[in-house]
């Protein structure tokens, strides 16, 4: 299943994509496609629904914002079908060839599939198109590899999973809460009209959202430190900051996904624990 839409004067073509499965889990991802570049190409399982989307479309180059099997499902695809040329952060080139490496849950191969193994170029600075010029940001704390791409003419910036929403409160174990601050930091100090999240599609003037993102961690930040100086463990910061998890959600990701692991993600110092 997908749907399109024509953002910002025609210039930004960008594909939702679900399955049934995913719809019920309550999630989707929004491809964004400008001027022969696709940027991530989403999960495996809506294979079928990109290349529809796409049917009349010519995709000369596809970049990855970072190796998640959400983001790089279909590159192979991508390559066999269009012949694009794929480039990723070289930090990802690894798990691209062996996704494997990432897509080790069974909801993670339930909800969006394992990747077929892809050959990509690392990125450089830039991504050049006929008609743009996007920068290539580096923005880890989602990921280690995570990454943007900002066109400053225009004001976009292509997110990835940088912002998803302003009060998150689950992650994952590799993730790093202190650089996603100062990678949205970094952010916030662009000229910015629009912000392409893959997982709420285009958001514009994205300023406000983005600070107020930036209070939340903080202030969740304050109190998980304060606990945790004060002997508390894990779950009861958990609990106590973040509130109860909910049984699904064990359920369903064994704690992979848990607000347990965003505790953590809170606690580690800057740049470390992306290897957990």
């Amino acid at each position: 299943m997908y749907s399109t839409a024509l953002i910002d004067e025609d210039n930004v073509y960008l594909c939702q994509l679900e399955t049934a499965v995913s719809r019920a889990a309550s999630y989707c991802t929004y491809v964004p496609f400008v001027d022969g570049l696709l940027i991530d190409t989403g999960f495996a399982h809506a294979g079928r629904s990109l290349l529809e989307a796409l049917r009349r479309r010519r995709v000369e180059q596809a970049v990855n914002t970072h190796a998640h099997e959400d983001h790089i499902g279909n590159n192979s695809l991508v390559v066999k079908h269009f012949g694009a040329l794929l480039q990723a952060p070289a930090a990802a080139l690894p798990m691209l060839e062996r996704p494997q490496l990432i897509c080790t849950h069974l909801y993670q191969h339930a909800i969006w599939g394992l990747p077929s193994p892809s050959h990509a170029t690392a990125l450089g600075g830039q991504v050049r198109t006929p008609r743009f010029s996007f920068q290539v940001i580096p923005t880890p704390g989602h990921c280690a590899d995570h990454v943007c791409f900002y066109e400053p003419q225009r004001g976009w910036l292509f997110g990835g999973d940088l912002f998803l929403s302003v009060k998150v409160r689950l992650a994952r174990g590799f993730e790093n809460a202190q650089d996603l601050i100062d990678s949205l930091r970094q952010v916030c100090a662009l000229n910015l009209r629009y912000l392409f999240c893959y997982h709420r599609g285009a958001l514009k003037d994205p300023l406000p959202m983005l600070r107020a993102k930036i209070d939340f961690m903080e202030g969740a930040a304050g109190q998980i430190r304060s606990l945790h100086d004060a002997g508390a463990g894990v779950k009861e910061i958990a609990d106590r900051v973040l509130g109860k998890e909910p049984l699904t959600q064990r359920v369903v990701t064994l704690g992979d996904l848990s607000k347990a692991n965003l505790v953590r993600a809170f606690l580690k110092e800057r740049g470390a624990g992306y290897e957990t």
